[in-house]
């Protein structure tokens, strides 16, 4: 009988649950990115994007079965690093040059785009939720 290469996991699992949560934000991330915004923004939503199927594959994979029998980590994949984090708080800090102060909550709506921003904060603030109250604050 031949060996199995990849272990099973229930559906209800919570790497299964988390990187779908993934899966879901990174989708809303590439309908903003196809909407009539500025090239640097596209640009910006892809780097991210690509990070986040960085997180989706670190999910997936079984930590059990992480490094392979000659030591080498399985996924041969860039990690997200302090510079990844270091882009993203710079991107936020332009954004709030150019806004107005919050002084309350906005209610969704108003244009397709900034729909569509709403749904993808909110499933961040999902993902975040199911990473972290699971114990996926390592990646």
């Amino acid at each position: 009988m031949a060996q199995r290469r990849y272990s099973a996991v229930a559906k209800h699992h919570i790497r299964i649950e988390s990187y779908g949560t993934i899966d879901e934000l990174n989708s809303w991330l590439g309908l903003i990115r196809d909407q009539e915004i500025d090239v640097h923004s596209q640009e910006v939503l892809t780097l991210v994007q690509e990070k986040l199927f960085t997180v989706g594959a670190i999910l997936a994979t079984d930590p059990k079965k992480g490094i392979l029998k000659n030591g080498k980590e399985r996924l041969n994949i860039p990690k997200i690093g302090n510079s990844d984090i270091g882009l993203l708080e710079k991107e936020m800090d332009k954004m709030e040059e150019v806004l107005p102060p919050m002084t309350h909550f906005i209610l969704p709506g108003g244009h397709t785009t900034v729909s569509y921003c709403h749904i993808a904060r909110w499933y961040h603030i999902c993902t975040i939720q199911n990473l972290l109250t699971k114990g996926y604050y390592h990646i």
